[in-house]
């Protein structure tokens, strides 16, 4: 029986498990609305946070509205792949309004950080003869924790973009850099030698410059990006107070944070612990997810309820990639990732499953080999034009997002993904968003993206569902996803060739009324279930 209390909380939960002395069953996870069993997306909202599908934007890069924000370097020194490229604020807002988000089906919308950063070049890429300087398009080099650069805009333009968005449903989440500041931030000239900041120098005389895991809190992005010293309680308790001030003074969504691994969890748990009570002054739910690659036991460390929601499940990731493009790897890696990251985060879990990221060579420039794995994937962009599409690419990138929007956890689409864009490795990833021309496969892939993103909204099946391998091969996958009666069914065949799937389902299994989402040849005989599946493609037979 529900307790009573549930009825005066609009959203609480049950968690059940089935156990004995040999045996502890999946977790079954069930959301409450007023002490009712949540049964229908109808009762949903975008502040559940299951709900998210989240779009990162890098605003230099995506669409340049106000021209007279321009602020390009035009340095000979600085290649214009490193440079400003126009794009901002007001242009987010635009596609906003225009409902390029809705029609995507995306619910929150994750900005590359937005604060004041450095006019000047830093850096140098010098490898073979090339050379760059870059200027701080992307955002990732701070100078101040709360006003926002003016070439990406003005509060007046930010408080547009998040009320444009809330009336269409759509969260707002910014890029939040907690591990560092440039050398130009006025707390670093303030405080630098008043113990801030970490060493830029061991014991040993030696820099301590991208040293990402011996040193894990205290090395150097750079030499130009202090670290901060986020051990000592003043400086924690000053820059989770900036985090806050972006809560409170514009009513954003939450956070995506940079570099988690390299932040003590003492800052984790003093800007939760201030989150949380901003939740409590607003009644709004915060979704706070972060950036760490590592093993599943150093990501884990940084989720729960005194910590993150979530962070971005990069194993996963890399199984996809190699899963769906290496000819000699198969599905088997998938499921083994999969089961370990379930073990971890356990299968209702609110971490970030994404088609790729800002640090990551296009999954089209892989899927085509005109970047190849076993390369420097940032020399390739710097010396040679990526500019490789297939159909072959477009149907594996179409794969790509089935998955992620039918595990369990939240889809990430990274800029661009949703049309085939290609690249190589930072800088050439970044390339400038295109809305216009799109050719046949460009628009084919946004339809099937849009496709999967109201299939999900509109089922609760994939955000509750617990989940089941039924078949698992070298070029073929089928997994469901299963919640009270409705039943969800993903069939994949990752061959060049045309594929005759088969699966046996027991009777706890609701299959009368299957249909299918992208009208493959299917039958129902009993418990076994037969799908035919044309080369590359996949289904989903849902209730």
């Amino acid at each position: 029986e529900v307790p009573k209390a549930a009825s005066n909380i609009k959203r609480s939960y049950i968690r059940a498990w089935v156990y004995d002395d040999n045996f502890l069953s999946d977790e079954l996870f069930i959301p409450l609305d007023s002490a009712k069993v949540l049964t229908k997306s109808s009762q949903l909202t975008r502040q559940d946070k299951e709900t998210n599908i989240m779009y990162y934007v890098m605003v230099d890069r995506f669409k340049n509205a106000k021209k007279e924000n321009d602020a390009p370097l035009n340095d000979p020194e600085v290649n214009p792949k490193a440079d400003f490229h126009g794009g901002d604020i007001a242009g987010v807002t635009e596609m906003v309004k225009g409902d390029y988000f809705n029609k995507l089906g995306v619910t929150a919308i994750w900005l590359s950080p937005i604060v004041e950063n450095p006019k000047g070049k830093y850096g140098l890429y010098n490898v073979k003869g090339i050379k760059s300087k870059f200027s701080a398009y992307h955002g990732y080099w701070p100078v101040s924790f709360t006003k926002i650069d003016k070439r990406f805009g003005t509060p007046a333009d930010l408080n547009e973009l998040v009320n444009n968005s809330h009336s269409k449903d759509i969260n707002v989440l910014l890029d939040f850099v907690a591990n560092h500041v440039h050398e130009e931030h006025p707390v670093y000239k303030k405080y630098k030698d008043k113990g801030w900041f970490t060493n830029l120098y061991l014991p040993d005389g030696t820099l301590n410059t991208e040293k990402w895991d011996e040193h894990r809190l205290t090395t150097w992005f750079d030499v130009f990006l202090p670290t901060l010293n986020l051990e000592k309680t003043e400086v924690s308790d000053m820059l989770s107070d900036s985090a806050v001030y972006w809560l409170d003074t514009y009513d954003i969504d939450g956070f995506r944070h940079d570099a988690t691994k390299h932040i003590p969890l003492k800052f984790w748990r003093m800007l939760t612990r201030k989150v949380k009570k901003e939740s409590g002054k607003t009644g709004k739910s915060y979704y706070q997810v972060g950036e760490t690659y590592g093993t599943p036991e150093l990501i884990s460390s940084y989720i729960g309820s005194g910590m993150l929601d979530a962070q971005f499940d990069f194993n996963i990731y890399d199984a996809l990639i190699q899963s769906l493009i290496k000819d000699d790897t198969g599905f088997d890696l998938l499921r083994q990732k999969l089961k370990q990251s379930i073990k971890y985060y356990g299968v209702h879990n609110l971490m970030g499953y994404m088609t790729g990221n800002q640090d990551k060579t296009r999954f089209m420039a892989l899927a085509t080999g005109d970047v190849l794995m076993s390369e420097d994937s940032k020399y390739a962009g710097w010396s040679r034009e990526i500019k490789k599409k297939t159909p072959e690419g477009y149907a594996k990138l179409g794969l790509m997002h089935t998955f992620i929007m039918t595990l369990p956890g939240i889809p990430v689409i990274y800029y661009g993904d949703e049309i085939g864009m290609t690249g190589a490795n930072d800088p050439d990833n970044r390339r400038d968003m295109r809305f216009n021309n799109l050719n046949l496969e460009e628009q084919n892939l946004f339809d099937k993206v849009s496709k999967l993103t109201h299939l999900r909204r509109s089922n609760p099946v994939f955000l509750f569902g617990n989940m089941k391998f039924h078949k698992v091969g070298k070029d073929v996958i089928v997994y469901s996803r299963k919640y009270f009666d409705k039943t969800a069914i993903i069939f994949v065949n990752n061959s060049n060739k045309e594929q005759e799937i088969e699966i046996n389902v027991d009777k706890s299994y609701n299959i009368d009324n299957l249909k299918n989402i992208f009208s493959s040849k299917f039958d129902i005989k009993k418990n076994k279930i037969t799908v035919v599946l044309k080369p590359y493609s996949s289904e989903i037979l849902i209730n």
